[in-house]
């Protein structure tokens, strides 16, 4: 199975990038933000029912106007899709800022 996702494309600025990832974060919710750098955050998302924590990344490549995406679960080997599953929202919230912008 493949596990990889395409990265993401900048918004206009590092600024909106980072404003449209947190946004994407809140909207989806259950997440704690642990490491937040102008170019790195470092989130880890407490999954509803088992209570699993996943940990996930945002690495904003302002060299290639890209956002590289990585989400892993703590717990077992699979994940029953709920990785891939989060990306695609996140994704979808991110590329639809600012209208869930706060």
């Amino acid at each position: 199975e493949n596990k990889r996702v395409d990265a993401m494309p900048m918004k206009n600025t590092l600024e909106d990038t980072r404003a449209a990832i947190f946004s994407a974060i809140e909207n989806y919710g259950g997440a704690k933000i642990l490491v937040d750098k102008p170019r790195y955050i470092y989130a880890v998302f407490t999954t509803p029912l088992m209570k699993f924590n996943d940990d996930v990344e945002f690495y904003i490549d302002t060299s290639k106007s890209l956002v590289h995406f990585r989400s892993a679960s703590r717990a077992g080997y699979s994940d029953r899709g709920l990785n891939r599953e989060r990306y695609e929202a996140l994704d979808e919230r991110y590329r639809s800022w600012p209208l869930y912008e706060k």
